[in-house]
């Protein structure tokens, strides 16, 4: 609370891509099926860098779902989303004074559900 700096942290983030697409198909007046695939770019560039703090790395999503109409006035939604995370190396063979080396591997995968309702007036 005196404004002195106790540590900092240099992760040496890079500008980043993800690509995605994705379709819906209309069955009839009521359904609608959506699909969607995107490849992200993690801001972490390599093992060395990485940290425990933020274990990233490149990831994959394959997403489902689907929308039904209501009636008039009410939308029902529901997704999935399996998101494979490459295999996260870290390095971080520099022990600074008073911490540790910290070398591994991260493995992650993520499981996303969505609901949804929406109601017109």
């Amino acid at each position: 609370a005196n404004g002195t700096t106790l540590d900092t942290l240099v992760f040496k983030f890079r500008d980043t891509w993800r690509l995605s697409a994705g379709a819906n198909y209309r069955m009839g007046s009521a359904w609608v099926l959506k699909a969607g695939i995107a490849w992200d770019q993690s801001p972490v560039p390599d093992a060395e860098t990485r940290s425990v703090r933020l274990p990233d790395n490149d990831r994959l999503w394959l997403s489902f779902g689907a929308a039904y109409k209501m009636g008039r006035s009410g939308k029902l939604d529901l997704g999935y989303s399996f998101v494979k995370v490459n295999d996260a190396d870290i390095n971080n063979n520099q022990a600074a004074a008073g911490r540790g080396i910290v070398t591994g591997t991260y493995k992650a995968d993520i499981h996303v559900f969505g609901l949804q309702y929406q109601h017109t007036f």
